[in-house]
Order: C-alpha cells, then sequence, then structure tokens
C-alpha cells in the first residue's frame, strides 16, 4: 500500500476515535482543513491549534459522526482522493443521516497539508488528475 494512502488512513482512523493526539501526529504544523462545519462561518482550520476547535465543532452539531473511506486513490502532487461514506446523528435532533462525499488529502514529507471536501468522489478525482 502507497505510504500516503497509509497516512490517510490513520488520519481517518483518528478522526473515527476522536483520537486529537493521533490525528494531530498525521498533520502538518501549517495543516489546512476545509470543511463543511467552518463553512457555515465562511473559513477553515488552520494548523494544530485549531484540531481541538473542529472536534468541539464536530462535537456541537453531531452526537455521532463516521466517515468511512472507499476507493483512495493517489493522484498528481502526492494527493489522494476518495469517497468517504458519512453516518452522523445530529446532536439537537437525533435525525440520523447518511451521505457520500468526496475529499482530497494533500500529503508531503508524510504529513498531510490539507484537506478538501467535495460534493462527490468523482470532483475529487478531478482535482486530483484522476477520473472514475
Amino acid at each position: 500500500m502507497d505510504e500516503n494512502v497509509e497516512i490517510v488512513r490513520r488520519n481517518l482512523d483518528a478522526f473515527n476515535r476522536r483520537d486529537i493526539d493521533a490525528y494531530v501526529s498525521t498533520i502538518a504544523p501549517d495543516f489546512v482543513l476545509h470543511s463543511q462545519f467552518a463553512g457555515v462561518e465562511g473559513g477553515a482550520y488552520h494548523g494544530h491549534a485549531d484540531i481541538p476547535r473542529y472536534f468541539e465543532d464536530l462535537a456541537e452539531a453531531w452526537h455521532a459522526y463516521r466517515a468511512e473511506p472507499r476507493g483512495l486513490a493517489e493522484g498528481e502532487n502526492g494527493r489522494v482522493a476518495c469517497e468517504l461514506g458519512t453516518r452522523a446523528q445530529a446532536e439537537r435532533s437525533g435525525i440520523q443521516m447518511t451521505k457520500r462525499i468526496g475529499a482530497v488529502f494533500s500529503v508531503q514529507a508524510g504529513k498531510i497539508v490539507r484537506i478538501d471536501v467535495y460534493p462527490a468522489r468523482a470532483e475529487a478525482l478531478e482535482a486530483v488528475g484522476l477520473r472514475e
């Protein structure tokens, strides 16, 4: 298995376990995450210092939120695209949601430097120079 794909798998495993230390160990100090949670405010999460806030924002919105990777594929410049099968339960209403989204993880020198989320896997693949 490719090293960059394995780094992404470790990152997502830490995310699903809500293990902040393990999550931070997979990302670069100047990491940027463009997330749907930051999108409400029009921003992003930056660096190691923002990761606890990211997990707090996630917990505030969702009682349970998992992202299961499918079809990880390495494209150009150390970028890994995948589909994330997400399952969540809203914190306040209890409504359950399932959705498939695309994501691109940019990896440099063994650390994730950026994550971008897309509406679908096809768009994530295209972003890294691949097609379905």
